[in-house]
């Protein structure tokens, strides 16, 4: 933009020795013997008539020299056309074109080669449009004033073309006269137009107070400078343009300014509003605005603006306006640079007035507000400069339209807000706000600059709509105004959606995407379609980036909902995702679409973890919204966290992820002040519930610190557990992956999956898995720590490893009972310290434990059921085989109260082996021990193992131990009447040496046939006194007679070429062989 102001200097020296252009043009007429008639007062006039036309214009100051009239010319139809050597206006000077009534257009043309400088006024009869061109060049001064009843334009062109291909020419002034009746089409311009300058002394307009919302607009001072009737049109069309401080007007009328290289500029007068078309134009030149000038076309109806140039620049508390002040309709701003267009800049003395474009409606106003747009390859708004389009009236607001490759929104001002555009609607205006869309490349907002749609009233606020390449939204002000993008309603009115389409989008160091209710409208939704997220800043920040919807403490209206879509979304440094209810409104849901998500870090200076959160704060009424992820690939680490919570009378939202590869929790940042990472729903403070955390994936890891808990109260030590629990109900937890792997770094950071409650109803955990592998102190809980009852833990999987200290564990420390644990397993391994127990140490009951395994292997494991003051928890398990090796315990135990030790039941069908110091207990210390009831086809146990029911001071349980069969089919046995033949038993195939001896011991006997169960002999006994102890007596069944089975004595070769067993028949006819035991 340097160039644009080239010409001012000259144009400067030109018009300070206008006296010595004038004398030089009379010595140079004079010598050529062609010298108009002028009045005796020619010194001091500097409007020269040429002999250009058939009838040439006449000149004639009057005696003062201050009124000088213009009559003459060339008349075709209702067109004049005038022919000047010099027009030039003095100060205090008045050129009165005295026209005829029925002349419609004046055509006035320079065919010298001096600048015109206007100072003073140009008046003509009538509503007679004026064109007025001078290929040198055009200077309006600060008192240069249009008296005339139609339309303006002042160019620098060549000529002038007309609808029958003739041109009104100022280099060309020879050419054939003009004598039909026609109408202009056309500007023509050469290489070199020449420039127009419009000076004056500025405008001292504005916004009250944009940096506090306050979008009114205030006209301390602003003087019309050139100015055309209501409804007309003022058209500066050139080389470069400047307006230094000058000002102009067309009141609901249209203004036009066009910097061009050369080429025809289409013109189309045919309306009241006229057109121009630049398709002829080979290049465009500067535009600028400086020094607080300004161009307004207000009025009842707002008017139209066009300004199209290669670079365009407002710049010192410029401005642009068509604001609707009546019930007309809108009218529009287009400001189209093929460079450039440059929006900066406060007043030059800072008082709250910067560089602005506004298509406001007025208050008390009806009639819809304009449109603005902006088309250009670069577009900069800076310094607090601001771009508007504002309701006060009860109108529909103008759309604020942008379509560049580049898009920069920079930073804002000490005294006027933030740089940016804006869509507001201020309060006591009841019409709906425009939309703002913007298309380009490439869109940069930083340094506290901002772009919003926004409701402070009842009226709705537009829409939103971004469709870029690139974005970034960027820090803050220096007074920590976040740079980005808002749609806000504070108010009764809706705000409006968000909607965001981009490559790249970053969100960084402080900088927000905001939809807010701050009153009882409902707030609009933010949707971002991207193909890679990043949400990031540094660690001094206060306020790291977000992208949030929230209903303020004040407000009562619902929240809008956050939509993304993307390929990649990865939040470091305590940046956030969040939907949020801080007052009594409905909060917004939250839903990604990603196929990778990567969340990691927590910020200390901030105290907030990086994460996706959707939340009722403490003391709000509302409910929060759900949460919902479906990705390829899920990170959370370090810190970071997905929570959905309530801290008020409201519920929490669910929290559902869906990931079809992995999702994988690790970390935390206990030691820089923050917490876990992981998945959490919590119910704290209030009596709103909990939501659920519903997670299906192929893969889950759970790490180094991570959890996945919900609770209703808060964590932290006992006074802070108080003071922060809730009366509603935790959320349950339901997962569903093939892997499971809980992995922690000891048992003080373990991984986890919790379910807590204090007052509430505690949640429950569903895990349903083909593998569950825990280690490393890794936990499985759920937890009472007040009155609310347990949640209870459901496992289904193939496989269950705990090892290393892994527990899976049902608690309570209070009135609360504990939940119960049920594991259904083809495989149950447990191993080096890992653990499954119930425990109370309040006056809750402990809860069972349920297994239901095909095997159950333990090698230095624990299945425990503990009491501290009640009776103890029972532990029932189903499984076909039974090995507890190395210090593996079963145990049902109450230590310091009267309650009964928990009972133990076993249901075998196979085998139990207890080997090296692996005890079955059932014990008390006051109350009675608990019930040991086992049945199992085998069960062995070492000198070390024990399997006991006693009380240290109470009744001693019982222990029972069976075969299945003895309760199903066994009773007192009733004996055959006939007695077995031993030889029968043996086998005829090999003959008797007698040295061998078969015998048969023990009171179990052997089965009357195969198809009888083997009775087992008693291999337990017990010494207590009978009166400790109950046995039951069965009643063997007989089982039915079956026809006996005989022994194969030989093989034979069937008639397929089989080998066959067969028991020797003397009517066999077969070849066969004798089978012999010797070999």
């Amino acid at each position: 933009m340097n160039n644009v102001y080239f010409s001012l200097s000259q144009l400067e020296i030109r018009k300070k020795n206008k006296n010595l252009y004038l004398i030089l043009c009379l010595v140079f007429c004079s010598l050529f013997g062609n010298t108009p008639k002028v009045s005796a007062q020619s010194t001091q006039i500097q409007i020269i008539p040429d002999t250009t036309l058939p009838i040439n214009s006449v000149v004639s100051p009057d005696t003062s020299g201050n009124l000088i009239e213009i009559t003459g010319g060339t008349a075709a139809g209702n067109n004049l056309f005038h022919s000047f050597q010099q027009f030039s206006v003095l100060d205090g000077q008045t050129a009165f074109f005295n026209n005829g009534s029925s002349i419609g257009s004046i055509f006035s043309r320079v065919t010298g080669s001096s600048v015109s400088n206007i100072e003073g006024i140009i008046r003509a009869n009538g509503t007679a449009n004026l064109f007025f061109i001078n290929p040198k060049g055009i200077i309006f001064g600060p008192n240069a004033t249009l008296e005339i009843g139609g339309s303006f334009l002042g160019s620098t062109a060549e000529s002038i073309k007309f609808s029958d291909g003739n041109f009104y020419s100022a280099v060309d002034p020879q050419a054939p006269p003009l004598l039909n009746i026609n109408i202009p089409v056309g500007l023509q311009y050469g290489t070199e137009p020449g420039n127009i300058i419009v000076e004056g002394t500025g405008n001292s307009t504005g916004f009250a107070d944009p940096s506090n919302n306050d979008y009114s607009l205030v006209k301390n001072f602003r003087p019309s400078g050139l100015q055309v009737d209501q409804g007309k049109n003022l058209a500066l069309i050139g080389g470069n343009i400047a307006l230094d401080g000058g000002n102009l007007t067309a009141a609901e009328g249209h203004i036009e300014l066009g910097s061009v290289k050369q080429g025809l500029v289409g013109l189309n007068t045919s309306s009241e509003i006229w057109t121009f078309d630049y398709q002829g134009v080979a290049g465009f030149t500067d535009i600028a605005l400086a020094n607080a000038a300004s161009v307004e076309v207000s009025g009842n109806s707002s008017g139209t603006v066009n300004v199209r140039g290669q670079n365009i620049s407002l710049t010192d508390a410029s401005a642009i306006l068509s604001n609707t002040s009546g019930n007309g309709t809108g009218g529009s701003i287009t400001l189209n640079g093929a460079d450039s267009v440059r929006i900066t800049g406060v007043s030059q003395n800072q008082i709250p007035f910067v560089s602005y474009v506004s298509t406001d409606t007025t208050a008390g106003s009806t009639g819809a507000g304009a449109d603005l747009n902006i088309d250009t390859n670069y577009l900069l708004v800076a310094g607090g400069a601001q771009v508007a389009s504002a309701i006060f009236g009860s109108g529909k607001g103008g759309n604020l339209s942008v379509n560049a490759e580049r898009v920069e929104l920079i930073a804002g001002s000490r005294v006027a807000g933030s740089s940016g555009l804006f869509a507001p609607i201020v309060p006591g205006a009841t019409g709906d706000g425009g939309n703002i869309n913007v298309d380009t490349d490439s869109l940069l907002i930083a340094g506290g600059a901002q772009a919003f749609t926004l409701s402070f009233s009842n009226g709705k606020a537009g829409d939103f709509n971004i469709k870029a390449q690139d974005i970034e939204l960027n820090g803050t002000s220096p007074n920590g105004t976040p740079s980005g993008l808002f749609n806000n309603t504070f108010a009764g009115g809706d705000g409006g959606n968000l909607s965001i389409n981009t490559d790249t989008l970053k969100v960084i160091d402080g900088a927000d995407i905001g939809s807010t209710v701050g009153g009882l409208g409902n707030a609009g939704n933010i949707d971002i379609k991207a193909n890679n997220i990043e949400l990031s800043s540094v660690d001094s920040l206060t306020d790291p980036s977000q992208i949030s919807a929230s209903v303020q403490s004040s407000a009562t209206g619902t929240a809008g909902d956050i939509n993304i879509e993307t390929n990649s979304l990865k939040l470091s440094g305590g940046t956030q995702i969040n939907s949020s209810v801080l007052g009594t409104g409905q909060g917004g849901n939250l839903a990604i679409k990603a196929s990778e998500i990567n969340l990691t870090g927590y910020s200390a200076v901030a105290n907030r973890s990086t994460g996706l959160f959707a939340t009722v704060i403490p003391g709000a009424t509302g409910n929060s919204g759900n949460l919902a992820i479906t990705t390829d690939n899920l990170q959370v680490s370090d810190g970071a966290q997905i929570a959905v919570s309530t801290g008020g009378s409201g519920s929490a939202g669910n929290l559902t992820v869906t990931a079809s590869n992995s999702v994988e929790l690790s970390g935390n940042a206990i030691q820089a002040g923050g917490g876990s990472s992981g998945l959490f729903s919590s119910a704290v403070l209030g009596n709103g519930n909990g939501g659920n955390i519903n997670l299906t994936t192929d893969r889950l890891t759970v790490k180094d610190g991570a959890t996945i808990s919900a609770s209703n109260f808060l964590s932290g030590s006992n006074a802070d557990i108080l003071a922060g629990t809730g009366t509603g109900k935790a959320g349950n937890i339901n997962i569903n992956a093939p892997t499971i792997e809980l992995d922690g770094v000891d048992t003080d950071t373990p991984a986890s999956i919790t379910a807590s409650t204090f007052a509430g109803g505690g949640g429950n955990i569903f895990l349903n898995s083909n593998t569950i592998t825990a280690q490393n102190g890794a936990q499985v809980t759920a937890e009472t720590l007040g009155e609310g009852a347990g949640g209870a833990i459901e496992v289904f999987t193939n496989n269950l490893n705990l090892t290393s200290g892994a527990t899976f564990s049902s608690s309570t420390v209070a009135a609360g009972d504990a939940g119960i644990i049920s594991v259904n397993s083809n495989l149950l391994d447990i191993s080096a310290q890992g653990k499954i127990t119930t425990s109370s140490t309040g006056t809750g009951q402990a809860g069972n434990i349920n297994l239901n395994s095909d095997r159950i292997q333990t090698d230095g494991g624990f299945i425990t059921a503990t009491s501290e003051q009640t009776g103890g928890g029972d532990i029932n398990i189903f499984s076909n085989e039974i090995l507890l090796r190395n210090n593996s315990l079963i145990s049902t135990s109450v230590l310091d109260s009267n309650g009964g030790g928990g009972n133990i039941f076993i249901d075998n069908s196979n085998f139990i082996l207890a080997l090296n110091n692996s005890d079955i207990r059932a014990n008390a210390v006051f109350g009675p021990g608990g019930n040991i009831d086992i049945t199992t086809e085998l069960i062995f146990t070492d000198l070390t193992s024990d399997i006991d029911a006693s009380s240290q001071f109470g009744l001693d349980g019982v222990v029972e131990i069976k075969s299945p069969e003895s309760e199903k089919d066994l009773g007192t046995g009733i004996l055959p009447e006939d007695i077995t033949d031993p030889s029968g038993l043996i086998t005829a195939a090999c003959p008797s040496s007698g040295e061998n001896i078969f015998a048969v011991t023990g009171n179990g006997g052997i089965p009357n046939s195969p198809y009888q169960s083997h009775s087992l002999s008693s291999n337990w006994h017990d010494l207590r006194p009978a009166t400790q102890q109950t046995t039951k007596v069965n009643t063997a069944k007989v089982a039915p007679s079956r026809k006996p089975i005989k022994e194969a004595t030989a093989t034979i070769i069937n008639s397929d070429g089989e080998l066959e067993l067969v028991a020797l028949s003397p009517l066999s006819t077969h070849n066969w062989i004798k089978s012999s035991c010797r070999g």
